[in-house]
């Protein structure tokens, strides 16, 4: 996928330069990846980190696009959002190539028998060589 492709649906322009990866941690960052800013979670202990205050490593890195949620002005392709969490979720599922539109999903409901009817209908779709997970309490 391509940069250009990536930011499209956000109507910013941007070269076709091939994404290699995106990530939200600096440190993570190769040539080619979207680094994407993401302010830290308050904690009574500490200050919280702040994507934003990486960004110089990131581009140090090789990003070759950055989105974040403050005004900048960047060498690089930058994408001002409002929430740069949803933004990577939304920018991650296209980049991946949206796996969820080929997921199929089972859910059992009920009074007694959950986990075992999970279990079963786990253990049917294994034997018939099909990829399952099972998550249960």
């Amino acid at each position: 996928m391509t940069l250009e492709e990536l930011f499209a649906p956000y109507g910013l322009k941007a070269p076709p330069l091939p994404v290699r990866g995106i990530t939200l941690d600096s440190r993570r960052v190769e040539p080619g990846f979207v680094f994407v800013a993401v302010p830290g979670v308050s904690l009574p202990h500490r200050k919280p980190l702040d994507g934003h205050d990486f960004i110089l490593e990131a581009l140090e890195r090789g990003a070759i696009a950055v989105v974040g949620e403050r005004a900048l002005a960047l060498p690089v392709p930058y994408l001002q959002v409002a929430d740069s969490r949803l933004a990577l979720a939304h920018l991650a599922r296209r980049f991946h190539g949206e796996p969820d539109r080929r997921l199929v999903l089972l859910g059992v409901t009920g009074s007694k028998g959950k986990s075992t009817t999970a279990s079963l209908l786990h253990h049917l779709l294994q034997a018939g060589g099909k990829q399952a997970a099972l998550l249960s309490t």
